[in-house]
């Protein structure tokens, strides 16, 4: 009985909370005009007075009510596509960042791919559209044609392994000769497990490691961001093409890795 009065209590509080403009849960930061209507944060950037009194805008946020928040369970945005996820809103925030039913981009749409759907069908779209840019291996060893021209150049691969989804990420510039290179991780939060990577080049048998650069697999939360400042490693072209084959192609490979 007590958990029933619970569970209604809880309900009647959650309709509380939602944007009179988007009708979903307002998450922390609550924002609000001088009359005290409040609006989640994107509805709020995007009117010029409140929508419902026409009041001017607040640069104070409800700090009483996000208090309130606190002590609510409420359900993933996602709920509708058939995620039975809840949780406090600090955890729920968290969790739709990386739930399986959002909607999302592909991982490779850097190279012109402009798919769109749920995080659960990214693999799949991959393997069917992306087939020679991804891979199911922690180690992989590749070839970059004609490297030896300092041409501009960019790569975008993804791996899954571990039960995550990983990006490679590597470019040229032409003009510096500055090559830039990074594996990271996207999508769910880690948690306990860490991972790194190895990217070696090799001689030009194809196998023998001349340079190896060990590195940790940063997350990467937005997906839209080639590299993140500070957190891949550079080298210069002149120092790398000495390692290409008799035809300029460089060998390489990128091993992905538990770090302990």
């Amino acid at each position: 009985m007590e958990k029933q009065l619970a569970t209604l209590l809880n309900e009647e509080f959650l309709s509380e909370f939602e944007c009179p403009i988007c009708t979903k849960y307002i998450l922390p930061p609550i924002r609000q005009c001088r009359s005290g209507h409040c609006f989640c944060q994107d509805c709020f950037d995007k009117i010029p007075r409140c929508a419902l009194c026409r009041a001017p805008k607040s640069e104070n946020r409800s700090i009483t009510l996000e208090k309130v928040q606190t002590c609510l369970t409420f359900p993933c945005l996602y709920v509708e596509e058939g995620c039975d996820f809840q949780a406090p809103c600090k955890e729920i925030t968290l969790h739709q960042k990386h739930c399986k039913f959002s909607v999302v981009p592909c991982a490779l749409r850097f190279n012109g791919c402009r798919w769109q759907g749920d995080k659960s069908e990214m693999i799949a779209h991959c393997r069917t559209h992306h087939r020679y840019n991804i891979f199911f291996t922690t180690r992989q060893k590749f070839r970059s044609s004609r490297f030896r021209n300092r041409i501009d150049r960019i790569y975008y691969i993804v791996f899954y392994v571990f039960n995550n989804l990983f990006r490679c990420t590597w470019d040229l510039d032409s003009e510096t000769g500055l090559m830039r290179f990074a594996v990271y991780c996207l999508g769910k939060p880690l948690g306990k497990d860490r991972f790194g990577f190895e990217m070696s080049y090799l001689q030009r048998d194809g196998n023998t490691k001349v340079v190896t650069v060990i590195a940790p697999c940063y997350p990467l939360e937005d997906d839209s961001e080639m590299f993140l400042k500070g957190r891949h490693f550079v080298m210069h072209h002149e120092l790398v093409k000495r390692h290409c084959d008799e035809d300029g192609t460089l060998n390489y490979s990128v091993n992905i890795f538990k770090r302990k």
